[in-house]
């Protein structure tokens, strides 16, 4: 098993970084351009609404993204210490409504179950760890 940690800020070139080293990262290990394209959707998806999100203040803050991969599966660990959210408690929007009818949010989440095959969310120790799996075979 092979694992990486990345520490961003929060803030969005701290998230572009993050994905350039990523992609570096996963090339360098051969995997597949459809999953690397996945892992940075997911990653990007989930970054951007920690920082929209997440908190309330200005302070500057710490994103942990930690990568672990084996031949068989891929696995991001994204911890961030935002405000207490668990994403899989929301329900799935209801896409056979008119827009206009819909609930705003649910559609990232609803993403995510779509590129990964596993997502499972864990609040630690006042943090919050969003888990998302990629199985190399599921391709």
């Amino acid at each position: 098993m092979s694992r990486c940690i990345i520490q961003i800020r929060n803030n969005y070139t701290e998230l572009e970084r993050a994905i350039r080293e990523i992609t570096k990262l996963l090339e360098s290990k051969g995997i597949d351009p459809r999953v690397i394209r996945m892992v940075n959707l997911g990653l990007e998806e989930v970054i951007t609404n920690i920082l929209k999100y997440g908190y309330d203040d200005q302070q500057e803050h710490q994103i942990e993204i930690a990568l672990l991969s084996t031949s068989h599966e891929l696995r991001l660990d994204v911890t961030d210490d935002g405000h207490e959210f668990n994403p899989l408690e929301h329900p799935e929007p209801d896409a056979a409504k008119p827009l206009e009818d819909r609930e705003p949010g649910g559609l990232g989440i609803s993403f995510l179950r779509k590129l990964f095959d596993d997502v499972r969310y864990r609040r630690e120790a006042e943090q919050n760890t969003l888990i998302l799996r990629k199985h190399l075979e599921s391709l």
